[in-house]
């Protein structure tokens, strides 16, 4: 591996920015730090540069430590750190740095939010170059808060809560299957449900019953290890992309909830120079205070009829079930 750590920690007073953090990269791997504000990323970073003294822990690269020395960055290694707030940065300055870093013959890149304040265009030929340095061999650590940009940039990703690596994997796979409701809730937009388990653990579709409204849902297969004990809370997530309005016949494993338009706005009038028209439905899902926002885009101009009666919400691929989660409550 081009980039070892090993039980890195790092305390600020009294409080712990880092716990034990353990990571491998491999050499020409472009390696994403995601987490939302104060969960460690910078300070990650600035460890492996050497510019802040741990705790404890290892840091090595290519087999060599990496040691703590103020203001200077050890030889192989070029970084570009988020300014601090009242430090202002222009598009301009952060492109400037980012090619200066890009150009220099370096083993290790340190990345910490190199596209803020970069519009979308520049920073697609951003992400080509960083590309190209992947392919030249350097291994990259790119930090961000934007999980669009990490899903888009990097290999792999680890997932940082609260200063310690909750989950580590592909992109894809991490936000498909997130390790726990509190890597659910900041890896894209999601819907999660507190839940008790029905059905034993030889099922091959796990039914669950939600604490809100006492709605029925069937989650995907599932190890039984992973299932926990039938009298215990567990958290259910369902992408906004999973989720669909049928007016017609359906089966119990499509997940349905009923639901009760209660509003429609014909939006035709202001859309009619594009030939879009939409409408905004509120629901209330029945029993259930948690209603899932839900809107629809229609393809041409149309008005909705006043009242609706009733429509079914449909989960197309199944819910996803988090095991071992804290209390949704308490996060």
């Amino acid at each position: 591996m081009a980039l070892k750590i090993e039980k890195l920690s790092k305390r600020y007073d009294n409080k712990w920015a880092l716990r034990d953090v353990e990571l491998d990269v491999a050499e020409g791997e472009i390696f994403g730090i995601f987490g939302g504000t104060a969960s460690g990323k910078t300070t990650l970073l600035r460890l492996i540069a050497g510019f802040d003294k741990p705790n404890g822990g290892i840091v090595t690269f290519d087999g060599n430590g990496i040691s703590f020395v103020e203001d200077e960055q050890p030889s192989g290694v070029a970084s570009i750190f988020r300014r601090k707030k009242n430090d202002s940065s222009s598009g301009e300055e952060r492109i400037a740095a980012f090619r200066t870093s890009m150009a220099k013959p370096s083993g290790l890149i340190l990345l910490d939010e190199p596209f803020c304040g970069v519009d979308a265009i520049e920073r697609d030929r951003l992400i080509e170059e960083l590309k190209t340095a992947k392919q030249n061999g350097s291994t990259v650590i790119f930090a961000s808060s934007d999980y669009e940009q990490i899903a888009s940039v990097c290999d792999r990703v680890a997932v940082l809560v609260k200063g310690e690596v909750a989950q580590v994997g592909f992109p894809q796979e991490v936000y498909e299957n997130p390790a726990s409701a509190a890597v659910a809730a900041i890896v894209g937009r999601n819907n999660l449900f507190t839940a008790r388990r029905l059905t034993s653990t030889n099922a091959d579709l796990p039914e669950f019953q939600t604490i809100d409204g006492g709605h029925r849902i069937l989650a995907q297969p599932t190890a039984k290890f992973a299932l926990g004990a039938i009298n215990q809370n567990v958290t259910l997530a369902i992408r906004p992309e999973q989720v669909s309005i049928s007016f017609g016949a359906s089966f119990p494993e499509d997940n349905i909830l009923k639901a009760i338009q209660k509003k429609s706005e014909d939006k035709s009038s202001d859309n009619s120079s594009n030939g879009i028209a939409t409408s905004n439905i509120d629901q209330e899902q029945a029993n259930c205070p948690n209603s899932i926002p839900v809107s629809k885009k229609l393809q041409e101009p149309a008005k909705l009829p006043p009242e609706v009666p009733s429509f079914q919400t449909q989960f197309s691929e199944g819910a996803s079930f988090l095991s071992n989660l804290e209390d949704l409550h308490g996060m």
